[in-house]
């Protein structure tokens, strides 16, 4: 995940969690059962007609099901945490029952703003009429009276209906200033912002980004709308969509007068919310956050005995496409139809103002013909029709108040300027443009989706790559804007990189003329991996798992551990269809994603990865162990308990070195809740690696559990490279250090290197771990030979270069992770890399520090000797040059291995040791 999380800096008071209430407490009632409507918890009788099937679909046995035989939700269980709380009772799943399509991660609310005090539920029932199905959520904790009734009817079937009411019901209750209902989006829905009431007020697909940025952020990024369309991923069929309307926000008073009350809407790329505030603005025009209105926040609340009233509508399309959701918006309005010249095209429909300005109104999609509609209020409107290419076309429609039905003019796309791509072989294919031609965007975004961040737009997903697997369905061509260009062909580390120029004119096809890369090294004995693998199943990703497959296949990646956030994804089936069981092994696996602050992990416990577990098709989150609120300690337990071989690797530990040299008294402001060292969990507090595991705050990672056994650090891998976050020496200095302390003081934590990828503008495969096996063939791949060489730190981690390390003497040969027995051996260093992987220097350890700075450009044969026990390390390391920036952008290569542990006493066990002196 994205490791900076939703955090909407908006909290005016202090923010505490609501006291526990009552266990949860379930109660089902029916009047006349509709056999299409449907409430009820899941059982594990019901659980194969109950449990919703798509992307991101985590309900499972316990959790609520709510249908009205056109759609399908699903609500957790009070007993499920959720993303921002120990509790569930949350929306979780949404859409159509027939075609296992759920896109939707998850639906919250904050209380004023802060993810520090979710509105944790405590009670769940469910009740049924002759029109309407429902499930009631609600608590009565502290206090602060909340409830949450979500329903779907007969009459209005893509509608999932939501109505809210909190009540401070005395003046112990915590406050309420203002409320945050949120939809995480977390970088895997593109989203549009409409005014229903007023699109004049529309800003479209254009964001400003806030969730990190406090509250001049959200000021900034604050919209008077009252819808959020949310598009389901493109590559991910069947399509989806979800329109989340606010139809009132009121407040009610302790009289029964009830006045409406402001209300704001905000996207980026990690969350889309309404902000709704407790009272109206006494100053200022409040259609916008402006300094008048922001120092207004801090005097609101609401008195004992008044309540906030909201009612919500999601609506589900069944197209990608805001037309889908404003099309429900509308129903009664003319429906204009028309045509482009190239089926798959956007057509956005902008409302043109008096003044000539435009806004946005809405967004369709061309069928395969070119066919495409929408329904439009009477106005003028702007069509514009988008195609990959940078390619555009315009016409003008006018809608009268008495039409039925429209026609629009049609919509010519250009010709495009194709390039059809080799076929047959697996291949990573780059495309830069040269003689002032821009990089392209082969993964073009049609919809115009943007999120500026301080003045500057977020060009992350830019993908100027394309990448084929060797088979049949690999894209067959793409469509660049003319111009010049250079295209780089690559297959992972271990192959060439070949090269060719040419130049497109405007209309053009030919064929991209390149010659295939060829094997540059042989690596006999070693078998690639990535540990760290995200797609589409993830809550922060909208990426098909076919493509992850072909991408990890053009990288020449071979052993691919899926890491899906909080949920569980077996790759295997598809690997067979896709028919490259020889090019691609799996291991299905978890990132636990600690998020949650509590009085036990003020900090979250981070994030961590478990493999081997299998998928519990009916259970929720497809049975990954619950992790919010507990310690790392207690989800290790958990997940060994689910299978005994499971390994554990500590995630991207440190956001920096900002802690390494001097740790403040009050580090909080530099925190992050995924880097686990950066605050240890219960400890709240950085891990100081020049201090002993024994003192304060070190030791939380030694407690053992009184139990179990199992303490904190006991994992078997910590990451030392996570994607392309490291090479600012930053985050990988401070790891280092944190590792030679750990390893120093008889922690044997094997360093990993990951990409932690989530899409294709992300490099899979890189880095990765070079892991020693025997029989290094994928069609004899031994899952346990290769955990049993994880486990013993048989690999290294590495961006480019290649490595083979051992310390030697008369008697013995000692390799990464052996142990060598003698005071004095010699270290050999052989190193191998592609012509386009610059390396120059290689270095050697000794206990963390470095005693050898060798030149890269032949073997090596280092004498060492040793006075009393100790490891050593080697790395190489090169400054990147044209090709390889152009190939893996970002990057450094850069090569560690793990440690050749050194018996120098001949006593036959290996002694830490220990920290130096301080």
């Amino acid at each position: 995940m994205n490791r900076v999380l939703p955090l909407i800096a908006l909290a005016l008071a202090a923010a505490t969690h609501a006291e526990d209430g009552p266990s949860a407490n379930a109660v089902v009632t029916s009047n006349a059962v509709t056999p299409k409507l449907i409430a009820e918890q899941i059982t594990a009788a019901t659980a194969e007609q109950h449990v919703q099937r798509g992307l991101d679909a985590i309900g499972g046995i316990g959790d609520w099901a709510l249908s009205n035989g056109i759609l399908c939700a699903t609500i957790s269980d009070i007993a499920h945490e959720s993303d921002l709380s120990t509790t569930g009772g949350a929306l979780i799943d949404l859409g159509f029952c027939d075609r296992d399509d759920d896109q939707f991660v998850a639906k919250q609310d904050l209380r004023n703003g802060s993810i520090t005090a979710p509105l944790d539920r405590h009670h769940i029932s469910a009740s049924i009429s002759a029109q309407a199905a429902s499930i009631m959520v609600s608590s009565h904790a502290s206090g602060l009276l909340q409830e949450v009734r979500f329903t779907l009817d007969l009459a209005s079937p893509q509608q999932l209906k939501i109505s809210k009411r909190y009540r401070r019901q005395n003046d112990e209750a915590p406050s309420l200033q203002l409320l945050v209902p949120m939809l995480f989006n977390y970088h895997s829905m593109e989203t549009f912002l409409l005014s229903s009431s007023d699109p004049a007020q529309s800003t479209g697909f254009e964001h400003v980004s806030f969730s990190s940025g406090g509250v001049r952020a959200f000021a900034a990024a604050a919209q008077p709308a009252d819808t959020i369309v949310a598009l389901g991923a493109g590559d991910v069929p069947p399509p989806i969509a979800y329109g989340w309307r606010l139809d009132e926000a009121s407040r009610v008073r302790k009289t029964g007068e009830r006045t409406t009350i402001p209300r704001f809407a905000a996207s980026d790329r990690s969350a889309s919310v309404f902000v709704v505030l407790s009272e109206p603005f006494t100053f200022g025009a409040g259609n916008a956050l402006g300094t008048l209105e922001l120092l207004q926040l801090a005097l609101m609340g609401l008195e004992p005995g008044e309540s906030l009233i909201l009612s919500e509508t999601l609506y589900v399309g069944r197209e990608r496409a805001v037309a889908a959701i404003t099309d429900q918006l509308y129903p009664d309005a003319p429906r204009v139809q028309g045509r482009v010249n190239e089926g798959g095209s956007a057509v956005h429909i902008d409302r043109l103002l008096a003044d000539g300005e435009t806004r946005p109104f809405t967004h369709a999609v061309a069928d395969d013909g070119g066919a495409w509609s929408a329904r439009l209020p009477a106005g003028r409107y702007r069509l514009r029709a988008r195609g990959p290419g940078g390619r555009s076309a315009t016409a003008d429609v006018a809608v009268g108040t008495n039409a039925d039905s429209i026609a629009a003019p049609d919509l010519a796309l250009p010709t495009p300027a194709r390039l059809m791509l080799p076929r047959g072989e697996p291949m990573r294919l780059v495309f830069t443009g040269r003689d002032g031609t821009p990089d392209p965007q082969l993964q073009p975004i049609l919809t115009d989706y943007t999120v500026t961040a301080e003045g500057a737009p977020d060009l992350d997903d830019r993908v100027p790559m394309v990448f084929l697997a060797g088979i049949d369905s690999d894209r067959r061509s793409i469509v660049l804007p003319p111009g010049r260009y250079r295209a780089y062909a690559t297959r992972g580390i271990e192959y060439t990189v070949t090269q060719s120029e040419f130049e497109l004119g405007a209309g053009e096809q030919q064929a991209l003329a390149i010659a295939l890369p060829q094997r540059a090294v042989a690596t006999p004995g070693l078998i690639g991996a990535d540990l760290h693998v995200h797609s589409g199943p993830s809550i922060d990703t909208g990426f098909a798992p076919v493509e992850r497959v072909r991408t990890f296949v053009a990288e020449h990646g071979e052993v691919m551990v899926a890491t899906e956030h909080e949920t569980l994804f077996d790759f295997a089936p598809l690997i067979r269809r896709m028919g490259v069981s020889d090019r691609i092994v799996t291991i299905t696996g978890t990132e636990m994603t600690g998020q949650v602050s509590t009085a036990l992990m003020p900090n979250s416990n981070g994030h961590a990865n478990f493999f081997p577990l299998t998928p519990q098709p009916y259970r929720f989150r497809r049975g990954v162990p619950a992790n919010e609120g507990r310690r790392l300690r207690d989800v290790i337990f958990d997940a060994r308990q689910a299978n005994p071989s499971v390994y554990a690797q500590l995630n991207h530990a440190r956001e920096s070195d900002l802690f390494l040299d001097a740790i403040p008294d009050d580090p909080s402001e530099g925190i992050d809740n995924g880097a686990y060292l950066d605050h240890m969990g219960p400890a709240g507090y950085p891990y100081n690696p020049r201090q002993p595991l024994t003192e304060a705050p070190n030791r939380t990672l030694i407690e053992p559990d009184p139990v179990t056994g199992i303490r904190d650090i006991d994992v078997d891998a910590m990451e030392i490279l996570n994607g392309t976050h490291d090479y600012a020496p930053t985050r990988r200095r401070a790891l280092l250090a944190d590792w030679f302390s750990l390893l120093l003081q008889g922690e044997r934590i094997a360093g990993s290197a990951n990409s932690d990828s989530h899409n294709k503008a992300q490099q899979v495969a890189v880095p990765r771990n070079m892991v020693r096996l025997d029989n290094d063939g994928l069609e004899a791949f031994d899952p346990q030979a290769f955990l049993t060489s994880l486990r013993q730190g048989r690999f290294y981690g590495t961006t480019g270069p290649l490595l083979n390390v051992a310390l030697t003497s008369d008697e013995q040969r000692s390799e990464l992770g052996d142990t060598f027995s003698g005071s004095a051996g010699t270290l050999q260093i052989r190193l191998d890399r592609a012509p386009w992987v610059p390396t120059s220097e290689l270095r050697v350890r000794v206990n963390g520090e470095i005693v050898a700075t060798l030149d890269a450009a032949a073997a090596q044969a280092v004498p060492l000797e040793f006075q009393a026990d100790a490891f050593v390390v080697v790395e190489a390391e090169g400054e990147p040059e044209a090709i390889y920036r152009a190939v893996l952008p970002g990057h450094r290569p850069y090569a560690f291995t793990n440690p050749i542990y050194v018996d120098a006493d001949g006593d036959g066990r290996w002694s830490p040791p220990g920290l130096p002196s301080r």
